[in-house]
């Protein structure tokens, strides 16, 4: 997991491993970039 200026950086695996917490840090206006193989494949953040 790495986080940069409101930017968080993870695996699918640590994803799925606690999605709860993920989305709290998204719920707290943190954007979670989900990554495969170090690839970003999705964003997670809250709403416009």
């Amino acid at each position: 997991m790495m986080m940069d200026m409101g930017t968080l950086r993870i695996t699918e695996a640590e994803l799925a491993r606690d999605v709860y917490a993920i989305l709290a840090k998204v719920q707290q206006g943190v954007e979670v970039v989900v990554e495969r193989d170090n690839r970003p494949v999705a964003m997670i953040r809250t709403p416009v």
